[in-house]
């Protein structure tokens, strides 16, 4: 049982090529696909795999020659060409072969990254059904911790319960993830989301977005949501220069998949003795998907989504910060149906963080919007254009900046800060 390689891939690049049918058609692995996307310029999808375990990544790793030390285990494939209504889905694992990957692929190996070990590129032009090889696998099972601490509860309320008048909200310039800071002043209270860039956005350019953050200039605690797990808001917390010791409590959504990725990073999390608060979805109510207050920290409202969907996008955790002024809204990647109602209850002037990097976010109804959005109400939008087809879309672009007073870190180059 061997394969061939040329032996170009000890470089950084080489194509993969099949001995014969036979080879490892007997070990299969089990992986998780996170995202199917096109970028900007591809008539083909492309996709971030994760493995379940270190077993099953390694098992790879070895076929490609990689040290095992590679502690990263997402993948980013390329081109691949999938049968209509028979190929990879978000939010779905699935059983595969493992040679799989080692047949019609160029593989390139990525060496300054958090999360991803390699690239795959499609070099085959049939169109592969892969319905066969989908499984289900429960989502992961995390304590939660700190629900009946007293004092830690009063430190996190402590933070919320500061004069309304200097707090203020700040959307960082991390591209197409999403980095939002809840400050005192210029305090950092709270962090919603620690995306950062694009997927493969590198070690270094990752370190450079936490450095030139807050919480980092400052040892003070300050309390961490995660509003969904899609590496997009997530990925900072892998790089090692990320201060975990100053999260005080990191709140998250009970849907949490199994990937190794998140194993690690979990572990991690403990580790440093950072208490745990996960969030279960309230039950549904209605067919529509709702979001449902599940807590109060002085000015702080927390919503949680009651979607049960294989997608995450629509089913974690929402922030509302009541200002002296304002409200501001941090919306992660929550549809505008879902987010309409929520924005109604609310009469202050608003700071609205549109959802999704303004891509697509479900349905989006323009006659709602401009009824619940006033020309003088701030919609901020976090994103870069030129990565992925159809984001920012250029409709959504025009009508907030026709109807709000719209401001988008990608057009001004720099973070976005604003008052409550």
């Amino acid at each position: 049982m061997k394969i061939e390689v040329d032996e170009s891939r000890y470089s950084e690049c080489g194509n993969i090529k099949r001995k014969n049918d036979e080879i490892f058609s007997f070990s299969k692995v089990n992986v998780y696909c996170e995202k199917v996307f096109r970028l900007h310029g591809e008539q083909r999808d492309s996709f971030i795999f994760d493995f379940q375990d270190d077993s099953s990544v390694n098992q790879l790793k070895r076929i490609l020659g990689i040290d095992s030390k590679v502690e990263s285990s997402m993948i980013f494939v390329k081109n691949i060409m999938l049968k209509k209504r028979k190929g990879f889905e978000s939010g779905s694992w699935y059983s595969l072969p493992i040679n799989f990957f080692t047949t019609n692929f160029e593989f390139i190996l990525i060496e300054d990254d958090d999360a991803f070990f390699g690239e795959f590129n499609y070099l085959g032009e049939d169109e592969i059904d892969v319905s066969s090889f989908l499984i289900r696998i429960p989502d992961m099972l995390i304590d939660s911790v700190g629900f009946d601490n007293e004092e830690l509860i009063q430190k996190e309320e402590s933070l919320f319960s500061l004069e309304v008048c200097k707090l203020n909200i700040v959307v960082k310039n991390v591209g197409v993830g999403n980095w939002n800071e809840i400050r005192y002043g210029d305090r950092v209270i709270a962090v919603y989301d620690f995306g950062v860039g694009s997927p493969l956005s590198s070690k270094s350019s990752v370190s450079r977005i936490i450095n030139s953050s807050n919480i980092i200039q400052s040892s003070s605690k300050f309390i961490g949501f995660i509003s969904h797990f899609d590496l997009d808001h997530y990925k900072g917390l892998l790089n090692k220069n990320f201060p975990l010791s100053n999260i005080l409590v990191l709140y998250f959504p009970d849907n949490i998949p199994q990937t190794n990725t998140l194993k690690k990073l979990f572990s991690k999390l403990q580790k440093n003795g950072i208490p745990l608060k996960k969030i279960a979805r309230p039950a549904k109510q209605s067919r529509n998907v709702s979001l449902h207050r599940i807590g109060i920290l002085g000015c702080l409202d927390i919503y949680c989504s009651d979607s049960l969907a294989k997608s995450r996008n629509n089913s974690g955790l929402v922030l509302v910060i009541n200002g002296a002024v304002k409200v501001g809204f941090l919306t992660g990647d929550h549809s505008y149906h879902t987010l309409e109602q929520l924005v109604s209850l609310y009469q202050k002037q608003k700071v609205f963080v549109l959802p999704h990097h303004l891509g697509r976010a479900g349905n989006f109804n323009s006659g709602h919007w401009s009824a619940l959005l006033k020309k003088n109400d701030i919609t901020i939008a976090s994103t870069r254009s030129g990565i992925y087809r159809n984001l920012p879309i250029n409709s959504r672009h025009d009508f907030f900046q026709l109807h709000t007073n719209f401001k988008c870190t990608e057009c001004l180059n720099s973070d976005i800060v604003e008052y409550l």
